[in-house]
């Protein structure tokens, strides 16, 4: 089992961006989004922010499927858009 070190680089980002808009010093793989203290407000901004990181096109019921960062990987296979001009 690997550990935190050894997570995807797609994972990290998305859990840089969720400590973001959660507000919180760090956010690893396995954290829930809801249970950290996230919201269907929150998860909007996450949703904004992920895309404009990373480029990763997701919807409010992606969050709600998978809250973690390492349950993303299931989403990374969808078509990526550029960076907001």
């Amino acid at each position: 089992m690997a550990g935190p070190g050894h997570a995807e680089p797609q994972v990290l980002a998305v859990a840089a961006c969720m400590a973001n808009v959660l507000d919180l010093a760090h956010v690893g793989p396995d954290d829930d989004f809801y249970d950290l203290g996230g919201d269907s407000l929150l998860a909007l901004r996450l949703i904004s922010l992920v895309r404009s990181r990373t480029g990763l096109r997701l919807h409010t019921a992606d969050v709600m499927q998978a809250p973690r960062p390492k349950g993303w990987s299931a989403f990374t296979a969808r078509p990526r858009i550029g960076p907001a001009i």
